[in-house]
């Protein structure tokens, strides 16, 4: 598999942005292979072209957040740190030493976690936000909450104005994005690309190339 980028992709017509309607010095308004409403359409900056790793740090960062990345092993530290981050914790060993530390924290991933010692890592006021589902129950203790004016929370996918507003802020700041190409043409690439998801061993977001399907 080779490492690409959203930008390739529609440069070789192998992504549904391929036919340019308006294109003007600042950005670019594609019209896709899918129908749409006017109010439905998605104007790109040119700077931004591309999906994201890591992306929610990279908004915090560029909104001039000081910004940690909680993780379960330090396979993306570099990477964090590479793209702006204060630090890099390993979850499960810095629930003490974090404790009472951040305003905010954005939980993206879809496991169990211990809610109530990622809350206590909150300051008093301080917000959980899911974006990311377990398929299981979660449970917490209400004292989590009630001693520091806490609150867990959660956020779907924005409005169309939130996601162009999103698009335009991409493009004032290149916040862009790497991806792995999967070949669809190859079953034993899906395969590898699948086992390394199940195993964790992955870095990037696998995109399955649609011209090899």
């Amino acid at each position: 598999m080779n490492i690409d980028t959203l930008e390739v992709a529609q440069q070789e017509g192998r992504a549904p942005w391929t036919e340019i309607e308006i294109d003007t010095r600042d950005f670019v308004v594609y019209n896709d292979i899918y129908p749409v409403t006017e109010g439905h359409t998605l104007i790109v900056p040119k700077q931004a072209t591309q999906e994201d790793i890591l992306k929610c740090m990279k908004f915090a960062v560029a909104m001039g957040a000081e910004t940690y990345v909680l993780g379960h092993s330090p396979n993306k530290a570099q990477d964090a740190k590479e793209m702006g981050a204060t630090e890099y914790l390993i979850t499960a060993e810095s629930f003490e030493s974090h404790k009472d530390t951040f305003d905010v924290i954005l939980n993206t991933v879809s496991a169990d976690i211990e809610l109530d010692s990622l809350v206590g890592m909150l300051k008093v006021g301080g917000t959980l936000i899911y974006v990311g589902v377990s398929g299981n129950k979660q449970s917490f203790h209400p004292f989590s909450l009630i001693t520091g004016l806490k609150s867990i929370a959660g956020a779907n996918t924005g409005s169309i104005i939130g996601t162009q507003e999103m698009l335009d802020f991409c493009g004032e700041h290149n916040i862009v994005s790497t991806i792995e190409m999967v070949d669809a043409s190859d079953p034993k690439a899906i395969d590898d690309a699948y086992a390394r998801v199940v195993g964790s061993d992955i870095r990037y977001r696998f995109v399955i190339d649609a011209s090899t399907i």
